[in-house]
């Protein structure tokens, strides 16, 4: 885990330095991700040349800073489960509630879209914000098929 949590860092921050030299400011997202809210520190000009520099901008961030393997590879694999074995510990360790995961045999047999992840149990607006989906986020790093992007 401290590996793909380091990974992540890396790669979030390399991200966020490159946006910048094209005057973006991204931000950091659950699974590693960074995102863009556009307002007041990232308008979108109504210049139609822009959606062609922003394109630009994402083309030479993304081959300078390319994701980190965990997140290229889903392979649904024993690996993988007790990746997802050891962020339902850790989320556990924060104080969340996460039910029993299915076999590996079961895990096995998911496809992609479907495989088990400890993060699809928790519902931010229930028992935590995004805030905390964040927070948790970072220390509980999502490495794995399926991951919760966002609330």
């Amino acid at each position: 885990m401290a590996q793909v949590r380091q990974e992540n860092e890396e790669y979030q921050s390399g991200q966020i330095a490159c946006y910048a030299e094209y005057g973006l400011t991204p931000v950091k997202a659950t699974g590693g991700e960074v995102l863009f809210a556009f307002g007041p520190d990232n308008p979108r000009p109504d210049d139609p040349a822009w959606e062609t520099w922003f394109e630009t901008a994402a083309a030479d961030c993304n081959a300078r800073v390319p994701l980190p393997e965990h997140s290229v590879d889903k392979t649904l694999d024993a690996s993988a489960y007790e990746r997802m074995l050891d962020t339902r510990a850790c989320i556990i360790a924060h104080g969340y509630t996460v039910p029993e995961p299915p076999s590996l045999e079961t895990w096995l047999d998911s496809d992609m879209s479907s495989a088990w992840n400890p993060y699809m149990y928790l519902i931010p607006g229930k028992s935590f914000t995004q805030a905390d989906l964040l927070a948790l986020d970072q220390a509980c790093p999502q490495s794995g098929p399926n991951f919760v992007a966002s609330a």
